[in-house]
């Protein structure tokens, strides 16, 4: 029986070898008269209560820990210990392989970033012929049609292909669903049943180990490819809205000026023969080329025809270049003087002329 002792300062506990023994301190310290005394303090005994008990007393609530790493569900699936009636029909080999697995789930859980997944399944022992059908096996054992499953992934060799270069499993798989009922369900009727590949081929499923700092590297991962993506995209949806715009400004600038020269072109055109302009983009003439004079024969094979052809083209030539030189440069006006005045200037300085003369001749 436990005594405990209390206080203004603090507690203590004493435990005695028998009940009678208890009750006789707690009777001798509760006397009204004498009581125990300690260094000038009285004791208060009474008698000592389990933890629960003295939490609904004093009227506090016991803290529940969460379980954030889901360590509850490390139970379930791969141990098996011998003897059980479980291990019944379980070969040697399939109690060390689950033996170890659990050893190395427990050495794994030392670690704090480790934790158990709710909805993915690890599945181990899988037959080399039966991993196509494992899908459809896990959603037969959900035991629900609205279970989903979002990852069916059987681990493969790379280095050994075979000849439909599909790699060699490596005998383990892992199973993902969205509900963690439905991933219950199936781990409880897909692991160490006989029925599903063989009484030699024993699923074993667990609830799969995860790492909380590798999934955050992966989701910073994914999360910086989003945004090059986004960048990448943004980038070429303004490319491609500068060269819609050009398109557009060239169009207009096409529409702009193109009728406007056609109209003027057109307007040079002759009319038709209905008093009407060219429809837009055909040509003014067409057909055979009708000449209105005759060309000159030439004969090709008379050289001395060429030649005298030869001999005018340079006699017109020279003739032209002489006429040019001739020509002689009209005289320019004197300024302040018109044309009449000087018709009467050089009417007058010819008569002067001639009067000088008679005289002369008459001397």
């Amino acid at each position: 029986m436990d005594i405990n002792f209390i206080s203004h300062v603090g507690t203590a506990f004493v435990q005695f070898k028998t009940k009678a023994d208890a009750e006789k301190f707690r009777a001798a310290a509760a006397d009204e008269e004498e009581g125990i005394v300690v260094d000038g303090r009285r004791l208060n005994v009474i008698v000592a209560v389990e933890r629960e008990k003295a939490q609904d007393l004093s009227g506090q609530k016991s803290k529940v820990k969460e379980d954030k790493r889901n360590l509850h569900l490390v139970e379930k699936g791969v141990m098996i210990r011998p003897g059980t009636q479980a291990a019944v029909g379980l070969s040697k080999e399939d109690l060390l392989k689950r033996t170890k697995l659990e050893n190395v789930k427990r050495a794994k859980l030392k670690n704090p970033n480790i934790f158990v997944s709710t909805t993915r399944l690890s599945v181990h022992n899988i037959p080399t012929q039966g991993g196509e059908q494992l899908k459809s096996v896990f959603l037969r054992a959900a035991e629900s049609k609205a279970a989903v499953i979002t990852e069916c992934r059987i681990m493969r060799d790379l280095e050994r292909m075979n000849s439909k270069k599909v790699g060699k499993s490596r005998g383990y798989a892992f199973v993902n669903f969205t509900c963690h009922q439905h991933a219950l369900n199936a781990l409880r009727n897909t692991n160490n049943d006989a029925d599903l590949f063989g009484e030699n081929k024993r699923l074993i499923v667990e609830f799969s180990l995860e790492n909380k700092a590798a999934l955050q590297a992966k989701e910073k991962r994914l999360e910086r490819q989003k945004g090059r993506l986004e960048a990448l995209n943004k980038a070429k949806s303004k490319d491609s809205m500068n060269e819609t715009m050009e398109n557009k400004k060239s169009k207009k600038q096409q529409k702009s000026q193109g009728p406007k020269m056609v109209d003027k072109f057109i307007g040079s055109l002759p009319a038709a023969e209905d008093g009407k302009k060219l429809p837009k983009g055909l040509p003014s003439h067409w057909g055979a080329k009708v000449r209105h004079k005759p060309r000159p024969a030439v004969t090709t094979t008379n050289k001395k025809s060429k030649k005298n052809v030869l001999k005018r083209k340079s006699e017109e030539t020279s003739v032209f270049s002489e006429k040019v030189k001739t020509v002689k440069p009209k005289k320019r006006k004197i300024d302040g003087v018109d044309d009449f005045d000087m018709l009467v200037n050089k009417y007058k300085k010819n008569l002067l002329g001639k009067s000088q003369k008679s005289k002369w001749f008459d001397r």
